[in-house]
């Protein structure tokens, strides 16, 4: 993984990279505690879907317990009987934080069977009132209507500039690094669709430069 991606992956609400705006909005009625209900987040990969749902729960309730957010990679462990011992198990149980809210975040949910996925739907009835679901995916075909119903969705597919160039400008101001509006604009351009590959091209220029100015300074 590249060193920039842990380096500058956002670390509070404020720094999150969203497609655009709209959805930057619809995201922060759930940090104000406007709207709590399923979610469903899909697109390419490395678009920042997971960083989202990691990060959703802590914003909605500050200093959560951590017995309240139960993150499962699906391709892992995401078996049918998994999903049915969650569903009898957890989905139904009570909160340990004053907001009395929960979290079952299930990534990459898309790789679940269909019969899990069955049984998922049928579980997202459950204590609905304090439990949040929150799905990531890849591939949204994989999901019947009755599951994508029953979430918020939102659509990762297609970035945005606009959206995206803050987040490089803000990198190459933590790095000190100079490079000129235009260059910066092509970047962002040709890596919109994935944080991932946006910051690690961002490495390959920072890296670049130091390397002519220590040449420079020899």
């Amino acid at each position: 993984m590249s060193i920039f991606f842990e380096k500058h992956a956002p670390k509070t609400f404020d720094e999150l990279v969203f497609p655009s705006a709209e959805m930057a909005e619809r995201f922060g009625h759930y940090k104000d505690g406007n709207k709590f209900e399923h979610i469903l987040m899909y697109g390419p990969h490395g678009c920042g879907k997971t960083t989202i749902a990691k990060m959703l729960p802590k914003v909605i309730v500050p200093g959560i317990h951590a017995n309240d957010v139960q993150f499962i990679s699906a391709a892992k462990d995401a078996s049918v009987e998994r999903i049915r011992e969650l569903a009898d198990g957890y989905m139904c149980g009570t909160a340990w934080n004053d907001k009395d809210r929960m979290f079952l975040i299930l990534d990459e949910a898309d790789t679940m069977s269909t019969e899990a996925k069955t049984v998922l739907r049928g579980a997202l009835e459950k204590n609905s009132e304090r439990l949040m679901v929150i799905l990531t995916s890849n591939d949204v075909s994989k999901f019947d209507h009755g599951l994508f119903d029953r979430c918020d969705d939102f659509d990762f597919t297609h970035g945005s500039v606009t959206t995206y160039l803050p987040l490089a400008e803000r990198v190459l101001r933590a790095e000190n690094v100079t490079v000129p509006d235009e260059a910066v604009v092509e970047l962002v351009k040709r890596h919109s669709s994935s944080i991932r590959q946006l910051l690690r091209a961002l490495e390959q220029v920072v890296l670049g430069v130091r390397k002519k100015q220590m040449q420079i300074a020899a």
